[in-house]
C-alpha cells in the first residue's frame, strides 16, 4: 500500500466499518469493511485506532448531502 490516496481511503473505510459495528452508530456504511480490507484496518491501527473526527465529519456530511438531494 504505497499509494497515499489508497492508504487514506482504506483507513477511512476501516473507521467507517468500526462505526457500523457500534449499537449506537451515527451512520451505517455496508460497504466500508470490504473497501477497507485488511490493509485499511492495519493502517488505522498504525495511526492509533479510532478517529472520532472521521466519524463526526462523516455523519455531518452525510446529513448535509441527504438534505441537499431531498430538496
Amino acid at each position: 500500500m504505497n499509494d497515499p490516496i489508497s492508504r487514506t481511503s482504506r483507513w477511512t473505510a476501516a473507521a467507517r466499518a468500526m462505526e457500523r459495528a457500534r449499537p449506537d452508530r451515527l451512520f451505517d456504511d455496508p460497504h466500508a469493511e470490504r473497501l477497507a480490507g485488511p490493509e485499511g484496518f492495519a493502517a488505522l491501527e498504525q495511526i492509533g485506532g479510532e478517529n472520532p473526527f472521521i466519524i463526526i465529519r462523516t455523519a455531518f456530511l452525510d446529513a448535509l448531502i441527504l438534505d441537499a438531494v431531498r430538496d
